[in-house]
């Protein structure tokens, strides 16, 4: 077995693939870095596409209808205290956990979650940089105490949420190229901007955590982890089961072991962190001592809280070690309660993408955040002109950015079935509580607001 790494598991919000290294037009040289020192992984999706639900499939490995998160945190929703999480895990097999900067898969005390040490930044105090910092003090502090225990270290930025670190001066960074898959419009050029801003805060943050893992010494023992919950904060992003709402960022470095400069295509899906960690740290993910294979066994002792069977995440392992690729050919998507109800459903293939929707809702739903903004404000009227269908599906081979839905042709009609029929064993296999009708939830109190002046769209 290859020897149990520190971990330091840095999460961002809202940040999809708008980095550098990706190929986007933003600065990112310290992300940039780490993707040329360890491995960059160019198909890893999350779960579901906002921020507690996606970060409850990677703290739990299964999906948000199955651990109870079906909604974001702070409007009402949570997992079982029962339901083990990766801080738990990591801590029981002997790890120091420890949580700095902002968690959001709950408003519970964090030591629910598994974590031993909570150290949170000072109000009006939490920019990247500053969490960074925070981080590398803690680092320190573990490098001198704890003997032969390796640490778990989750570092939670609040960028590049929205609004883009308005509150800095220095914001508009002039305009941005704009995503193909949205009209070329200044105000969305203008936003692409403030994105980018906010992403060379994120990007000065984990500078300041890799330069104090290389001067503490800490490289050859410490697996670096970046990633994100979800994708950007705009129009057809954030909020749907297209790509750039699923797509995510995911780098990996272990100077010594993850070969430097690697890139993996393989399909990953963020529940497959939890295997994954798990295995490489020796811990317990399934009631069982973890498995060495990349295949990880049924959970066992939670059945009254887990519907269905099993772990939805499997372990990569084998695959970031060099042992072979990974043999994972689709992913599922949900969303359900975000700040407002869209219960919708999708299975992505490596070529194709089927997408079921439960409720009636606008042809493509925008979170409050985009609908108030300036991006949000410039495509409302045509993706609120027109009612979104039950069924959509995409072949991403020929059309990458999911601009023409082939559901009902003819020539797909087989194709469609085989999705949809898949999608409906996937529900059903894991209880899905949208197979017996909507699902009972909380509106955010801004949407009152639009709802009074207009602009609220069904």
């Amino acid at each position: 077995m290859t020897r149990r790494p520190n971990i330091i598991f840095m999460i961002s919000h809202d940040t999809g693939r708008q980095l550098g290294c990706y190929g986007r037009d933003v600065d990112t040289p310290a992300l940039d870095a780490l993707a040329l020192e360890g491995i960059r992984f160019d198909q890893a999706f999350c779960c579901a596409p906002q921020c507690s639900p996606s970060r409850s499939g990677i703290a739990t490995g299964v999906y948000p209808h199955r651990n109870g998160m079906m909604g974001l945190a702070h409007i009402g929703w949570s997992m079982p205290v029962e339901l083990p999480k990766l801080p738990e895990r990591m801590a029981g097999a002997g790890y120091r956990t420890v949580l700095v900067g902002v968690q959001h898969e709950g408003i519970e005390d964090d030591r629910r979650h598994g974590y031993q040490r909570i150290v949170k930044p000072e109000k009006g105090r939490d920019s990247a940089p500053e969490v960074g910092a925070l981080a590398a003090r803690t680092l320190e502090e573990l490098a001198q105490g704890g003997g032969d225990a390796p640490f778990y270290l989750a570092v939670g930025f609040w960028e590049t949420h929205r609004p883009f670190d308005a509150r800095r001066p220095g914001m508009d960074e002039g305009d941005r190229s704009v995503p193909p898959y949205l009209p070329n419009h200044p105000d969305i050029r203008r936003e692409m901007g403030h994105f980018a801003h906010s992403a060379r805060i994120l990007d000065d943050g984990v500078r300041v955590i890799v330069d104090a893992v290389d001067r503490l010494g800490m490289a050859a023992d410490t697996l670096l982890v970046y990633t994100t919950d979800h994708g950007i904060a705009f129009p057809r992003a954030k909020g749907t089961l297209f790509d750039p709402g699923l797509e995510t960022a995911l780098i990996m470095r272990w100077k010594g072991t993850l070969e430097a400069g690697k890139q993996i295509s393989d399909l990953v899906c963020n529940v497959d962190l939890f295997p994954t960690l798990c295995e490489l740290a020796g811990a317990d993910c399934d009631g069982q001592e973890a498995a060495q294979s990349g295949a990880p066994r049924a959970a066992q002792g939670t059945a009254a809280d887990l519907p269905g069977e099993g772990l939805d995440g499997r372990s990569f392992a084998g695959a970031l070690l060099g042992r072979g690729e990974f043999a994972r050919d689709h992913l599922f998507a949900e969303l359900t309660w975000h700040d407002a109800y869209s219960p919708v459903r999708g299975i992505r293939t490596r070529d194709h993408k089927y997408i079921r929707h439960f409720a009636r809702g606008p042809s493509v739903y925008i979170p409050l955040d985009i609908h108030t903004g300036l991006a949000g404000q410039a495509v409302r009227e045509g993706y609120y002109a027109s009612e979104c269908v039950s069924e959509e599906l995409y072949d991403l081979r020929s059309d990458p950015h999911e601009l023409v839905n082939v559901a009902g042709r003819p020539d797909c009609a087989p194709l469609q079935a085989e999705l949809r029929a898949r999608l409906e064993r996937w529900m059903a296999q894991t209880q899905d509580p949208l197979l017996h009708g909507p699902v009972a939830g909380r509106e955010a109190p801004g949407w009152a607001n639009e709802r009074a002046s207009g602009t609220m769209p069904f």
